[in-house]
This record gives structure tokens, sequence and C-alpha cells, in this order.
């Protein structure tokens, strides 16, 4: 129950609504010191805690269930080398876990590769104090198309992929997002004699909805 005591006390003392008289002077004055500063202290932090919670709200604690992310980045991709270009879509189904497509584009002039998977996200909260970091892990399910010139002919193939990895968001604000990802992307039947490539999206920058 909200003590009743302090904010009489600080009505008496601070109100411009209420004249001062000797009357009132002396009746405020017969309060025992402790609680005139008790009144005080109280009447602060009640003030303050809205400000402190509105500016915890600012990066990212909110709710995450069934929020819409958007996250795009920009790399490169080792083995075989390419400059990589990501777009990846996710819905949150709890606080934690999201699941959407990603798409990797690996361009140079040779080889092109495309990755489109069905990827899994779980996302760490940390707490207060580093509540605007983000760290998380990402595994998927789905295919790879690489293209490659050989002997002044074009030659492509298509097949089963796997990768798993991590990241990290650094919250802006609860709608944007920057930060970094690493996948390994694994070919288990073989590519164009590629069983594995890896993939840096060095920066990258998620839109929550």
């Amino acid at each position: 129950m909200t003590p009743i005591l302090p904010w009489i006390v600080v009505a008496l003392t601070q109100s411009p609504l209420l004249p001062t008289t000797n009357d009132t002077a002396s009746a405020v004055s017969e309060f025992p010191a402790p609680t005139l500063e008790l009144a005080h202290v109280y009447a602060a932090a009640q003030g303050a805690a809205p400000e402190s919670d509105a500016a915890s709200s600012s990066f990212g604690d909110v709710s995450r269930a069934g929020r819409v992310s958007v996250r795009a980045g920009i790399g490169f991709t080792v083995s075989p080398d390419t400059f990589l270009l990501a777009l990846e879509a996710d819905c949150f189904i709890i606080q934690n876990l999201s699941i959407g497509p990603l798409v990797q584009v690996g361009l140079s002039g040779d080889p092109i590769i495309v990755a489109p998977t069905l990827n899994f996200q779980w996302m760490f909260d940390l707490g207060p104090g580093a509540d605007q970091f983000k760290p998380y892990a990402q595994w998927g399910l789905g295919a790879a198309y690489i293209h490659k010139d050989r002997n002044n002919r074009d030659d492509d193939d298509f097949g089963f992929l796997a990768n798993l990895g991590f990241g990290f968001d650094f919250c802006i604000n609860d709608n944007f997002a920057v930060g970094t990802n690493i996948l390994f992307n694994n070919l288990p039947g073989e590519v164009l004699n590629e069983t594995f490539f890896f993939s840096w999206q060095v920066a990258t920058v998620t839109f929550r909805f």
C-alpha cells in the first residue's frame, strides 16, 4: 500500500495551490525531520520510475512473439570466393525462437552461388546491463545452386544444403538493429565438386515490425 503521509507532507510544503500561512508552516514544522526527508526522497523516486521504465523499453526487451523481422546483409563467401548479399525474413513464434526464409547470393565473375534455406533462430536475452546486445544461434535446411565456367563452357548444379551458424544484433531501438552473422554451409551431396562454403555477413541491418 502506498504511504499517504509523505504525500501529505510534500503537498503542504510544495503545492502552489495552498496558501502559506503561519499556521500551515507551524503544522509542517511539527513533523519530525526524518519524516520530511523521507517525503522528499519518496516523491523523487516515484517521479523517476516512469523515466527508467521508458528507457529500458527502447533496448529490444519488449515482447517479440508474433513480430516479423527483415534482415539484410553484405559480406563474402570463402571456398568458393564470392561477394555475398543476403536477405532474411523471420517471424518470432515465441519470445526467443523465430523461423523464416533466408536467401544467400554469392556473386563474382565465376562462380555464382544462390542458396535459399528455411532457417531457425534462437535469440538470447542477456539481461539488465546488456539488453541492447542480442546474440543468436541459427540453423537451416535448403538447397544451393552453383554456376561455374569450365573449359569455356557453362556448368551448373543444384543440391541439398544444411547450415549452422551464429551472429548478434545490437539494438538501436525496438524496431532497428545492426549486427553481423556467420554461417557454415554444408553440401553433403556435392555441388560441382563443392562440399562446403563459409559465408560471413560482415554487416547486417534488421528491421522489426
